[in-house]
């Protein structure tokens, strides 16, 4: 039989092939595009390292946090997902859309510092999920200090230190000149 007999006795044959009535389902265990939960964000860029593609990009500013996400980088692994401390990251199940161009499919999500409870200026968030992994209980002054910023932080811890030396030595402490 020649090519030409096969490709005539293909065309005069009926169609086999059904379509699916919609979307193709996914498994139980699909793993589609990574997204964010701004309000769970803690900023800490572990995703970034996490991420063996480089589909994730962390910057950090002075007053905000940008999380650049390329879909078309990623391998959908879900790595980024696993470490992240605060569960802000998650993955989607539906399946990514179709793109030409792999600039298409990339997203940006500019995530705001807080203001300090005492100063004013960006702290980094803290969220109680973080700080339920660091301690057992969330006191008043666990709270408290987790909305100041690195340097309230230290002033904060500075003085206490300083009122415990004050009561184990018994005397005033005099500050260096």
């Amino acid at each position: 039989m020649s090519i030409l007999g096969v490709i005539s006795g293909n065309l005069r044959k009926r169609k086999i092939t059904i379509r699916f009535p919609g979307e193709v389902p996914h498994p139980d265990t699909y793993r589609g595009a990574v997204v964010i939960d701004e309000a769970k964000c803690v900023c800490c860029g572990m995703c970034h390292y996490a991420c063996v593609s480089e589909a994730i990009v962390v910057t950090a500013f002075g007053d905000r946090f940008v999380w650049d996400y390329n879909i078309g980088r990623c391998t959908f692994c879900g790595k980024c997902v696993e470490i992240c401390p605060s569960r802000a990251l998650s993955q989607t199940s539906d399946s990514p859309p179709p793109y030409a161009e792999p600039a298409e499919v990339t997203g940006s999500h500019a995530i705001l510092y807080p203001p300090c409870a005492e100063c004013g200026r960006p702290a980094l968030p803290i969220t109680d999920t973080v700080l339920l992994k660091a301690f057992k209980e969330i006191g008043e002054d666990i709270a408290s200090w987790s909305k100041l910023c690195l340097r309230c932080r230290r002033r904060r811890y500075s003085k206490g230190l300083a009122a415990g030396l004050k009561s184990t030595l018994g005397r005033d402490m005099k500050k260096p000149e």
